[in-house]
């Protein structure tokens, strides 16, 4: 039954991948903390939530173009902790600011790891995580390079996102 189960796991994700893949390109924005993925893998895929035994708590904090006085600056703070050795849940706070654009989020994630062999060192790892999202322009300061670009922009004020992962 364990064998089945697992197989029919597999052919799921084997079909939602092209879809999956689809979905990304539609709605693929920059991310402003590429770099960060390789020091926290949670940060990158909620489906890592709780994928080692604890709590695993990170905080990252990036400033480019230090000599700019609008210099885009992001920060994030995240945990995860392993509820069972097949349920893991986590938390995602993040901050965005590249001059007058402002983005925080909110995520929270559940992570479901399925054992693939008998020796349960080998997991599919499957996630999904549900945040809030509040992307806002500031206050634009007169003489503003971007002011005739940004003036009618107002951005969203809060949305509901939803990230899967595996």
């Amino acid at each position: 039954m364990k064998k089945i189960s697992t197989q029919l796991c597999l052919l799921f994700l084997t079909l939602m991948l092209p879809f999956a893949v689809q979905a990304q390109r539609l709605f693929d924005q920059q991310d402003p903390l590429p770099q960060q993925y390789f020091e926290n893998r949670y940060l990158g895929n909620p489906a890592l939530a709780g994928a080692d035994t604890g709590l695993s708590l990170s905080m990252g904090y990036r400033k480019a173009w230090k000599e700019s006085a609008d210099a885009p600056v992001s920060f994030s703070l995240t945990g995860d902790y392993q509820l069972l050795r097949t349920l893991g849940v986590g938390l995602t706070v993040f901050n965005d600011q590249a001059g007058p654009l402002k983005q925080t989020r909110v995520a929270m994630s559940y992570a479901y790891h399925t054992p693939l062999n008998e020796e349960g060192t080998e997991f599919l790892h499957i996630g999904a995580s549900v945040s809030l999202d509040n992307k806002r322009v500031e206050s634009l300061k007169p003489g503003t390079p971007a002011e005739h670009v940004l003036k009618g922009y107002e951005g969203y004020k809060n949305a509901i996102g939803a990230d899967l992962g595996i």
